[in-house]
């Protein structure tokens, strides 16, 4: 008889844990349960900043590297034009203007998400890129004759179509497109090297028509 009060008691015990940890244990389930679906949620929204991040410098990027190219283009058509001894007519030179200031725009916007590793060939591939502005331009100046375009040519075709390539080089290789560039400061020296001898070439009077552009 005791035997079995004994085990109607532990039922009836058993039975009201059960009842009175039911709710709570529910309540944790539930929880618990909201608390994975707020970190999923949160893990979507990090990945979808980080998506519209990606996809708003992706198309800095391929902007930036379709002006550089249209600016270097630019200036190698008035140079070859001059050495086909033609006249340049002022639409090119409006055109050369045009991407000038395209790609100064775009210069400055993506000097601020470019990584460090990118910042000084863009800059660099800038300096570059003005003085083969400088370069185009001289073959037409303002007062004085007109200067020969072979060394314009020259550059255009050498030094500047480099940096040209160096930096979509680079800007594809931070979106993990292409291997990163190997000896990126030796190629930044060399461009840097190139520049200063070619900019040696032109008289000090007719750079930047005396205005000290910077990029």
């Amino acid at each position: 008889m005791a035997s079995a009060e004994l085990t109607t008691l532990v039922v009836a015990v058993v039975g009201l844990a059960g009842t009175t940890a039911a709710p709570w244990l529910t309540q944790r389930a539930h929880r618990g349960a909201a608390r994975e679906q707020a970190e999923r949620d949160a893990r979507v929204r990090a990945e979808d900043r980080w998506d519209r991040a990606f996809e708003r410098k992706r198309a800095l990027y391929v902007e930036l590297n379709r002006v550089a190219r249209i600016y270097r283009s630019s200036a190698r058509d008035v140079a070859l034009t001059y050495l086909r001894g033609e006249g340049v007519n002022q639409d090119k030179l409006d055109a050369l203007d045009q991407a000038r200031n395209d790609f100064r725009l775009l210069q400055s916007e993506a000097q601020m998400v470019l990584p460090s590793e990118a910042l000084p060939v863009a800059d660099e591939t800038g300096r570059c890129l003005a003085l083969g502005y400088e370069q185009a331009r001289r073959l037409a100046p303002e007062s004085g004759p007109p200067q020969a375009p072979d060394s314009a040519i020259a550059y255009l075709s050498g030094p500047l179509s480099a940096a040209v390539h160096l930096l979509r080089h680079t800007l594809r290789a931070d979106l993990g497109v292409a291997e990163p560039v190997t000896d990126l400061r030796g190629h930044l020296d060399q461009l840097a090297a190139e520049r200063a001898r070619y900019s040696d070439a032109i008289p000090p009077a007719q750079l930047n028509g005396g205005r000290g552009e910077s990029t």
